[in-house]
C-alpha cells in the first residue's frame, strides 16, 4: 500500500482590463445667414487632463446566488464585477440577512444561519463612484434539515418485496431476467450474505421498507483477511440505487462500483457503511481502459465508520474513488477511518486517477487519519491527471487528541489543478502542524478561500494556490458549537 498525499485546489477570478474608449466627437455648427459655417471638434482620448473628459461607462456585475442553505451550514456567494474604465469599485447590499456578513470591497456574502427563515429582495450593487449596477434581486431560504426522504421508485419499475436473503437473491435474479428496471424492497431484518450481490443489469434499486437503515442490515462474512474477493455488493451497470440500508462486515469492500464498465449514476443515500477490511466504498478504474469512467454519482446522508474506533489495517478508507467525474458527495459523516499501524489510512474521501469535477460538500469527518484528498502522484501513460477541478466546500473536520498514531492533514491536494477549497471549518487537536496542504508543481490554479482552522495552510513541493480570507485561530468552543449544530441538522449519529 502506498502512502497517499494531498494537494489543494485553486479557483481564481480574473478581472478584465479593457482599454479606455477613445472617442472623437465632431459637432458641426452652421451659422445663420450666408456666411461660411464654424466647425468645432471636441476630442476625448481617455486621459482626464486639460479640457478633455473621459466618458464613464457603468460597471458590470454578474453571478447567480445560491437560494437555499441548510441551517447550521455555511453560506457563501461572491459575484464577479468589472469596469471598462478601470475605476475602483465598491459594493453595497440591500436587505442583507441578519445572519450574514457582507464585504464592501469584494461583495462576498457569507455566514452560517442558525434558524429556519427566508430573506427576500436581496440586492447587491457595484459602484464606480459615479454610476452603479445591481444584480437582480434574490432570496435565500434557510431550511431546518437536509433532504433525507427516500428515493422514489420510478414508474415502470417492477417492485419486489422480500423478507430474507433467499428472497433477496431470487428477486435480483428476476430483475436480471427482465433486463433491469426493478426495485427490491427489504423488510426489517438482518440479511446474511455469503456471496457478492452482482448488480450487472441497469436500473436496480435496493430500498428498505421502513426507510430506517438501523432496521435493515446486509451482513457479510466478517471483517477479516480473505484470499478471495469478498464484497457485499459489486456494481457493474448504471443506475444503481441503495437507500436506507446498513452494510457491514466484508473481507474487501462493502460496495465496489466499476468505472471500467462505465457504471454511471450510482446513488447511495441514507445508509450506514461500517466495518470492512478494506475501503468501505470503492470505485475501481482500469488504466488500460482510460476512456471509461463512472459519471454522475451521488452519495448523501450516509454514515461511514469503524465501530471499534479504529480500522483493521492501514489499507482502509471511507470513499476511495478512481476515475469518477461529476460526482456529488454531500452531507455524510465519516468517523474513525484510522490506521492501527504501518502507515496512515487513506482519506475519508479520496478522488483520484483521472478524476475530475467532483463536489465534496457539507460532510462531517471525525477522528480520521486524513480528511479529504484530491489526487495523488501517479506515473502511467494513460493517467492525464490524478485529479482535475472540483470543489471541497463547507465541510467540518475534527480530530480529537485521542492518540491515533497516524493523525495527518485534514484536506490535501496532490497533483490537483483548477480546484476550489472554500468555507471549510477544521479543528485538529493532534500534533500534525497543517490543516490544508497543496502539493507539487502540477497543483496550479487553486483557490483556497474563507476556511477557518486552528492549523496552518501550506504549500509543499512547489504547489501553487491563491489564498484569501482564511483564518488559523479558530477557537475550540466556537468550533464545537458549529459542529454540534451541523450534526443536529444532518440528523445522523456518528
Amino acid at each position: 500500500m502506498k502512502n497517499y498525499e494531498d494537494v489543494h485546489m485553486e479557483k481564481y477570478f480574473v478581472r478584465r482590463h479593457l482599454p479606455k474608449l477613445a472617442l472623437t466627437l465632431t459637432l458641426l455648427i452652421v451659422g445663420c445667414g450666408g456666411g461660411a459655417g464654424n466647425n468645432i471638434t471636441q476630442s476625448n482620448t481617455g486621459s482626464n487632463t486639460g479640457g478633455s473628459n473621459t466618458i464613464n461607462t457603468a460597471p458590470v456585475i454578474s453571478g447567480t446566488a445560491p437560494t437555499t442553505v441548510v441551517m447550521g451550514s455555511p453560506y457563501s456567494f461572491t459575484p464577479i464585477a468589472s469596469d471598462i474604465n478601470n475605476d475602483t469599485l465598491t459594493f453595497s447590499i440591500s436587505n442583507k440577512p441578519a445572519w450574514a456578513s457582507f464585504s464592501t470591497s469584494t461583495a462576498a456574502l457569507t455566514g452560517t444561519p442558525v434558524s429556519a427563515r427566508t430573506d427576500s429582495n436581496i440586492i447587491i450593487t457595484v459602484s464606480d463612484g459615479t454610476t452603479s449596477t445591481s444584480l437582480p434581486a434574490f432570496s435565500i431560504t434557510v431550511s431546518s434539515t437536509a433532504s433525507t426522504g427516500q428515493t422514489p421508485i420510478p414508474s415502470g419499475y417492477a417492485i419486489h418485496s422480500v423478507n430474507n436473503s433467499a428472497e433477496l437473491i431470487a428477486a435480483l435474479n428476476s430483475v436480471r431476467a427482465n433486463f433491469g428496471k426493478g426495485a427490491i424492497v427489504l423488510a426489517d431484518g438482518t440479511y446474511p450474505l455469503t456471496s457478492t450481490l452482482q448488480i450487472d443489469i441497469p436500473d436496480v434499486m435496493l430500498l428498505s421498507a421502513s426507510a430506517d437503515p438501523s432496521a435493515v442490515i446486509l451482513k457479510g462474512n466478517g471483517m477479516r483477511v480473505t484470499s478471495n474477493v469478498d464484497n457485499l455488493i459489486r456494481v457493474t451497470a448504471s443506475g444503481f440505487v441503495l437507500d436506507g440500508i446498513t452494510l457491514q462486515e466484508a473481507g474487501n469492500h462493502l460496495i465496489q462500483i466499476t468505472a471500467e464498465t462505465n457504471a454511471d449514476r450510482p446513488v447511495i443515500r441514507n445508509c450506514v457503511l461500517q466495518d470492512s477490511y478494506e475501503q468501505l466504498l470503492k470505485v475501481s478504474y482500469n488504466k488500460e481502459l482510460p476512456a471509461n469512467f463512472s459519471d454522475g454519482g451521488l452519495v448523501e446522508n450516509c454514515v461511514f465508520r469503524y465501530t471499534q474506533g479504529i480500522g483493521p489495517n492501514f489499507y482502509i478508507g471511507g470513499i476511495d474513488a478512481h476515475g469518477i467525474r461529476s460526482w456529488t458527495i454531500r452531507n455524510n459523516i465519516f468517523k474513525d477511518i484510522a490506521s492501527p499501524g504501518g502507515s496512515p489510512a487513506e482519506f475519508a474521501i479520496h478522488a483520484w486517477t483521472n478524476a475530475s469535477d467532483n463536489l465534496v460538500e457539507g460532510n462531517v469527518i471525525i477522528d480520521s487519519d486524513r480528511g479529504i484528498g484530491f489526487g495523488m502522484v501517479q506515473t502511467h501513460p494513460n493517467i492525464q491527471y490524478s485529479n482535475l477541478g472540483g470543489i471541497i466546500k463547507n465541510n467540518i473536520i475534527y480530530h480529537t487528541n485521542n492518540g491515533d498514531t497516524f493523525a495527518d492533514v485534514a484536506i490535501g491536494l496532490v497533483d490537483s489543478a483548477n480546484t476550489l477549497i472554500e468555507g471549510n471549518i477544521i479543528f485538529m487537536e493532534h500534533n500534525y502542524p497543517n490543516a490544508i496542504e497543496y502539493r507539487f508543481a502540477t497543483t496550479v490554479n487553486v483557490s483556497i478561500k474563507d476556511n477557518q482552522t486552528n492549523k496552518a495552510i501550506v504549500s509543499r513541493n512547489n504547489g501553487q494556490a491563491t489564498l484569501t480570507g482564511n483564518t488559523n485561530n479558530l477557537n475550540r468552543s466556537s468550533f464545537l458549537a458549529v459542529l454540534n449544530t451541523r450534526l443536529g441538522v444532518l440528523g445522523l449519529t456518528p
